[in-house]
């Protein structure tokens, strides 16, 4: 009884943390992007939140839920329409004041 009940357990741990590792491998910054750890850290959190959301506009848009995926600004948004957009490889931001005051800064 103690065999199979441990036999159970390393099957759920092992499927369960089989999922989180898969969720987690390929997620990356985008390329030419420099993002502090500390800020890379909130991003894969505000992901791992939203991964099954994520994933299910990803299929539902005609793409693969499991290729690489590029975290940017969006993932912290609520709109299914930029969290659509929140694993592109491209530095995406929602619209708000400090984005346009960097935009003035670089423009300039």
């Amino acid at each position: 009884m103690m065999k199979l009940l441990f036999r159970y357990l390393i099957i759920f741990t092992l499927i369960t943390f089989a999922g989180f590792a898969k969720s987690t491998a390929a997620i990356k910054v985008p390329p030419h992007v420099s993002v502090s750890e500390q800020q890379f850290k909130g991003l894969r959190k505000a992901y791992l939140k939203k991964s099954a959301v994520i994933d299910e506009l990803l299929t539902s848009a005609g793409l693969a839920p499991n290729s690489p995926k590029y975290l940017n600004g969006l993932v912290t948004e609520a709109s299914p329409y930029l969290l659509r957009h929140a694993v592109n490889p491209i530095n995406w931001q929602a619209w708000n004041e400090a984005v346009f005051e960097t935009a003035k800064r670089e423009k300039s």
